[in-house]
């Protein structure tokens, strides 16, 4: 699993955790996170079982910023796009 996957389920995780604590000081209804958390994951439900995680894989690639013809030329070339270290 990339890097940026791991960190956008972590933001995702902690976002949502945040929200269902704070609720309540703020004077939120519970069921606007639950809402929110529920529809979450019916659309990543959706996309795994309908359309093969594309779904997934176009948002971890966009906030990224790998390109199409990125993921291309280093696939024909036989290399792994890895994350810059320096």
């Amino acid at each position: 699993m990339r890097t940026t996957s791991l960190n956008l389920i972590a933001i995702s995780v902690f976002s949502i955790t945040l929200s269902a604590l704070l609720s309540p000081v703020l004077n939120i209804s519970p069921f606007i996170p639950a809402s929110i958390t529920c529809f979450l994951l019916g659309v990543a439900t959706l996309d795994l079982f309908q359309f093969q995680g594309q779904g997934a894989n176009l948002l971890v690639d966009w906030l990224a910023g790998t390109s199409a013809s990125t993921r291309e030329l280093a696939a024909g070339r036989g290399w792994a796009l890895s994350p810059c270290r320096g």
